[in-house]
């Protein structure tokens, strides 16, 4: 292998392990997904929810459980709420954030 890349390495028709096999498949399944712009788009849908749902107490701006009746029911962009708030005053982008976790949760549990 000293003498070949990598690439043709893993692209190569005969391999000589187990191991090797495996690799080439992986490697070949990856640019078959790479090929894809719709599996991309979703790919990267996917590591930004993950993202963004490891990082929701940093990245939150406000709690998602805290209520203020005084501020209920505002709209998009209003004082500091980017989505607004729901009925009870609660902050729905926190809300939204913090659901990703669960969603997340839930889905490891049904796969």
């Amino acid at each position: 292998m000293a003498d070949q890349s990598l690439r043709d390495w893993l692209m190569t028709d005969t391999p000589t392990s187990r191991r090797h096999a495996r690799f080439t498949a992986a490697y070949s399944g990856w640019l078959t997904l790479r090929a894809n712009t719709m599996a991309m788009v979703g790919l990267g849908i996917l590591v930004l929810l993950l993202l963004m749902a490891a990082f929701a107490p940093l990245i939150s701006p406000h709690d998602p459980f805290e209520q203020n009746l005084i501020g209920r029911s505002q709209p998009m962009g209003a004082d500091g709420h980017i989505l607004g708030t729901d009925s009870l005053g609660r902050d729905l982008l926190s809300r939204v954030i913090y659901g990703s976790r669960i969603t997340l949760y839930i889905v490891t549990l049904v796969a």
